[in-house]
């Protein structure tokens, strides 16, 4: 039978059996039984015993003591600092009845400044508010701080550490334990044991070990991960992994193979004793390898590297590093950004980037040149300090790249006295070497076969997307040059046609500089391939087409030179050939801030001239006045001479007149020469052109009767071999002399939308000058500019572009002359000027015949062409299509520049490649810059787009994703706008090698349902490498555990991925691509009195296809049980 017995003051009782018993006011003494006891307190200093039995014991008000004994008791210390004791001792040699025995106990202190003893069993142990002391004894523990400074301390098994808010101490002791520090700046240590420990958010004070361990005492490979806030670690003994987080942190690794990731912020790490891996991630870091074989990557910011002793693996990644390889045989890279990279002692392998300076040191080192990752400026390519020409350093030659590609020239200008490396393919300097000449660098400096593979930026670093992420010194940078404008080396055309006697055909061959005219530049034109003969492949008398004695040809551009011609010796043969052509390629650049354009080659064509040729007539419209007497037609023949070759003149008899003219009369308006049949035209052997003159007839008296027209075709060619070409046949237009004949011309040809004042002008003139009587003259308006209404009363208002003087209605173009000449005025109106990006838009004005076809004739200058000047700067865009892996190499992805607004002249759009995938290791990238021309717009859509692709290259190596950062730069002279939204895109790159797993307990805490609320637990599978493919991963739950959980009961299992209750496995997919999973635990209210109090969850890695086995790798969640 249970009673409720109140005490009085400072009194003392004991009872026998299970009671609920409130103390007094004084300070009072309760023993509870050897059944289940509910014991108060109340107020003053209490001492509570709660014996046998699973007890609930409150202290409230003021400062108690209380003891739990044996059983599952609950304990709250309540107001007041308490000390509470789960268990009487903490070991099983305790003979005092009150005190002996042992429990799974929960504890509670709840406010005060409490001490807290869980000893023996597994506890869970809550300081509340105030600076709490509590000791978790033996057993698996679980101990939370709550609010204010606290310490805790886990003591033997393995411990649940949550420091809560406030600045904690936290130690885990014996065991495998997990300890938390979340809010404030907190002191944890790891203790005995593989530890997990988390800082959270403060800057936190980390020992991995207990530093009163000595060397290699247990198991001590801790995951530490410092959280927000500026930490420091000590990772102590093991091989440990550490992730800095977010914040300025220190980190020294200290014995054993660790892993470090430095994260956000400014570190400072030292890899200390063993073969480490270090990651330095976003920010400025110092990063100290140590002793060992280590593998150290800068990441983002301008880092400080030191590799000191081992064979050391370092790429300092993005931004301005400094980097040391220190003792030892070391492969070092600077990466992207202007580096310092020394080797320092060793016989090194120094990995050569754009911008950066590279110093060998001591020993035979070996300088590694890959093509693409060069600079077309030899200013901005790698700079060898120290190449030692009659010692033992080597250049290697990367993948393709060969000793035969290569332009070894001595530099002139800033490069006198240096060497200069250039790729004939790419016109990319690929190294400067200093103290040296060009003779120097002889065959036997080269190495043809391929170094170690160049480190990625993140080579071998295990990033744990499973971790949740929360100054140091900068490096040196080298001084950067004075930016000038570059000068863009390139062919006029990409196709340029000789005749085989040497004539030109066209444009002729044309070098050309676009800006950068201060300084004398040259280049080679290199011959590559072509069908042409070569005068040096033949012997001596043998037939050639062109003499290549000369090639190269050197092409030198004096300053303020802007074109060059070039000259190619052609043999004219008497052979009956195809076209042949010569492949033309501009090569080894020299000047200082000088670079190749888009047209880096040319095709010359060689027409044959011993074949008859094609037929055609020279213009397709001919114009002659009545009284003129005659006009000139020529007909002549194009690709060949050889031979006779004849052809009819006809009248084209099927042929209609131009609206506002009449076919012409023979006999009345000209001599009929053609006769019925045609009037034969014959070529001589070698002839290439004929003029026939048709005789003109004046019409007497003067009748004004308006333009006349002869049409005109060619027939019946001989040889048939004689074939036409497009201009078959053509006009002949009389005009009348007794009308007035009109032209048009432009004065002004270019309008400004910013300013209505800055306007166009074109002029309507008469034959008849001064007597020209009022004319209204008909036109058609077109180009790419809408035209709008000349009307005050209703200014125009956009989509108009512009108005011309005099036309009201934009749908009847048509304008009155008088006099010789009248003049018009084109202009954009204010309120026309609108914000779309539309680039120079185009008027072009026609004349048209009048209503009257007797009313006036047109010239030959019957049509001209104005400008309208945009004032809207085009946008540049850019956008990628998607990402690459190593296991696909054929698929690359486009980077798509977008240009939307036309340009009147060519613009070069530059740009940045970074991020933590290397060029040359992880992808290549087709091109540095794209330059957009006139040409390439679009009108229907005004826009152009130019494409530049990234492949990616298989590297060997394992490595987490990494990313190609390409970013638009603002251009230097305000020349066009960035758009804001896409001005810079990422590719991923992903790896293919078999994945490594890496299996936590993302959150490692389940409470049953009825606590203060439900919370399931999380698994997370982490993946290193491997991402380009899919990997099923098959898990088991593993029961043996002591106190597991029950699946199904304790926790959902419904929801596990592929989960099989019979075997208790399941199997959970990893997507191409993506680096972790999660695998959430759910808890069920079972309703069961009596449980344990803490049971476990734990799961393992089976092996599998895809990944490495894992070895058993295992994790566990602790579930919290209600009690019922």
């Amino acid at each position: 039978m249970e009673e409720n017995i109140a005490i009085s003051q400072d009194e003392r009782k004991d009872f026998s059996v299970g009671v609920s018993y409130s103390a007094g006011l004084g300070k009072d003494t309760v023993i509870g039984t050897l059944s289940d006891d509910n014991l108060q307190g109340n107020e003053n200093n209490d001492e509570l015993y709660g014996n046998k039995g699973n007890d609930v014991l409150n202290g409230n008000q003021d400062d108690d003591i209380v003891y739990g004994g044996e059983g599952d008791d609950a304990i709250n210390g309540g107001a007041g600092n308490d000390t509470l004791y789960g268990d009487g001792k903490n070991n099983d040699t305790d003979t005092d009845p009150l005190t002996s025995g042992f429990g799974n106990d929960v504890i509670s202190g709840d406010l005060g400044d409490d001490w807290i003893y869980g000893n023996q069993g597994d506890d869970q142990l809550d300081g509340g508010d105030g600076e709490d002391r509590l000791w978790g004894g033996q057993g698996n523990d679980l101990l939370s701080g709550g609010n204010g400074n606290d310490d805790l301390n886990g003591d033997l098994g393995d411990d649940i550490i949550v420091g809560g808010n406030g600045n904690d101490t936290g130690n885990g002791g014996d065991g495998n334990d997990q300890v938390f520090g979340e809010e404030g700046d907190d002191f944890l240590i790891g203790g005995k044991g593989s530890d997990l420990i988390d800082g959270g958010a403060g800057n936190d004070q980390i020992l991995g070990d207990d530093p009163s361990l000595s060397f290699g005492f247990g198991n001590n490979n801790d995951i530490i991960l410092a959280g927000d806030g500026d930490d420091i670690v000590l990772a102590g003994f093991g091989d440990d992994q550490v992730f800095g987080n977010a914040g300025n942190d220190i980190i020294d690794a200290q014995d054993g193979n660790d892993l470090i990731y430095g994260g956000q912020g400014n570190d400072t790490a030292s890899g200390g004793g063993g073969n480490d891996r270090m990651f330095g991630d976003k920010g400025n870091d110092v990063l100290i390898a140590g002793s060992g074989d280590d593998e150290v990557s800068g990441g983002e910011g301008n880092d400080q590297i030191s590799g000191n002793e081992g064979n050391d693996i370092i790429n300092g990644n993005d931004g301005d590093d400094t980097v040391y390889g220190g003792q030892g045989t070391d492969i070092l890279r600077g990466g992207a950004g202007r580096d310092l990279v020394f080797g320092d002692k060793g016989n090194d392998t120094l990995i050569l980037d754009p911008g950066d300076t590279v110093t060998g040191g001591e020993g035979d080192d070996v300088f590694r040149l890959i093509r693409g990752n060069g600079a077309f400026n030899p200013a901005e390519a790698a700079n060898i300090s120290d190449f030692r020409a009659y010692g033992t350093d080597l250049l290697q030659l990367d993948g393709a790249l060969k000793f035969e590609d290569l332009n070894i020239f001595d530099g002139i200008g800033e490069n006198a006295g240096k060497v200069i490396v250039q790729d004939k393919l790419t016109g990319q300097t690929l190294a400067v070497l200093n103290g040296i000449t060009a003779a120097d660098l002889t065959r036997d400096k080269f190495l043809p076969v391929s170094q170690p593979q160049a480190p990625a930026s993140q080579e071998n670093q295990e990033l744990q997307p499973s971790i949740p992420a929360t100054s140091g010194p900068g490096a040196v940078t080298p001084p950067q040059p004075v930016q000038q404008e570059p000068a863009v080396i390139s062919f006029s055309l990409g196709e340029f046609i000789l005749n085989e006697n040497g004539e030109q055909i066209g444009a002729p061959i044309t070098v050309k500089r676009t800006g950068g005219l201060t300084q004398e530049v040259s280049v080679d034109v290199a011959l590559t391939s072509g069908t042409a003969t070569r005068k040096s492949t033949v012997a001596e008398g043998e037939q050639f087409d062109f003499d290549d004695t000369d090639f190269p040809l050197k092409v030198t551009f004096a300053a303020d030179e802007s074109e060059q011609k070039v000259v190619i010796p052609l043999e004219d043969d008497d052979l009956d050939e195809p076209a042949e052509t010569i492949e033309l390629a501009l090569t080894n650049l020299q000047g200082e801030n000088a670079k190749l354009g888009d047209q880096t080659t040319a095709t010359v064509k060689i027409q044959d001239n011993d074949d008859p040729g094609n037929l055609e007539f020279a213009a397709a419209e001919y114009i002659v006045e009545e009284n003129k007497g005659s006009i000139d037609v020529q007909v002549r023949r194009n690709g060949g001479t050889k031979g006779k070759v004849s052809v009819n003149l006809i009248l084209d008899a099927a042929a209609t007149p131009t609206p506002g003219t009449q076919l012409a009369t023979p006999g009345t308006d000209y001599t009929n020469i053609f006769g019925s049949s045609g009037l034969r035209v014959e070529f001589a052997n070698g002839e290439s052109v004929k003029t026939i003159s048709i005789p003109i007839l004046d019409d007497t008296p003067p009748t004004p009767d308006g333009t006349k027209e002869i049409k005109l075709a060619l027939a019946n060619p001989n040889p048939s071999t004689a074939q036409f070409d497009s201009i078959k046949n053509t006009t002949v237009k009389i005009l009348d002399d007794d009308i007035p004949t009109l032209t048009i011309s432009k004065i002004d040809d270019l309008a400004d939308e910013a300013d209505p004042s800055n306007t166009a002008t074109f002029e309507i003139s008469s034959s008849l000058g001064a007597q020209q009587p009022p004319q209204l003259v008909n036109l058609q308006i077109g180009g790419t500019a809408k035209l709008g209404a000349d009307d005050s009363a209703k200014p125009p208002q956009p989509p108009s572009d512009y108005i011309i003087s005099g036309i009201t209605d934009p749908t009847k173009t048509a304008v009155t002359i008088s006099g010789g000449t009248t003049q018009f005025t084109v202009s954009v109106p204010k309120d026309l000027n609108d914000t779309e990006t539309e680039g120079p838009e185009t008027i072009i004005i026609d004349l048209l015949p009048g209503t009257n076809p007797t009313a006036y004739n047109i010239g030959a200058d019957k049509s001209t062409t104005l400008n309208l000047l945009d004032d809207d700067k085009p946008t540049v865009s850019l956008e990628a299509s998607g990402r690459i892996a190593e296991n696909n190499l054929a698929q690359a992805v486009d980077l798509t520049f977008t240009l939307k607004g036309a340009i009147k002249a060519p613009i070069t759009v530059n740009y940045t490649v970074g991020g933590s995938a290397e060029n040359g290791s992880d992808y290549t990238i087709s091109a540095t810059s794209v330059t957009f021309n006139p040409s390439d717009f679009n009108s229907a859509t005004n826009t152009a787009t130019k494409k530049v692709k990234v492949s990616p290259l298989d590297d060997l190596t394992r490595e987490p994703n990494e990313v190609i950062d390409v970013v638009l730069q603002e251009p230097p002279g305000g020349e066009y706008a960035l758009d804001p939204e896409k001005n810079q895109t990422t590719v991923t790159v992903l790896d293919n090698e078999t994945s490594v797993l890496i299996f936590t307990p993302s959150d490692p805490l389940a409470l049953e349902a009825g606590n203060a609320s439900e919370i399931g637990g999380e698994f997370k599978i982490s993946r290193f490498g491997g991402s380009a493919n899919e990997v099923v991963v098959n898990y088991q739950i593993d029961n043996t555990v002591k106190d597991s959980a029950t699946p199904g009961i304790d926790y959902d299992t419904s929801k596990l991925p592929n989960f099989n209750a019979a075997s208790l496995t399941g199997s959970i997919t990893i997507p191409v691509g993506q680096e972790a999973v999660t695998i959430p635990i759910t808890p069920l209210n079972d309703r069961v009195g009596g449980e344990t109090l803490t049971e476990f969850i734990t799961f393992k890695l089976l092996k599998g296809n895809g990944y490495e086995d894992p070895l058993g790798a295992e994790a566990t969640i602790q579930l919290i049980n209600n009690g019922g």
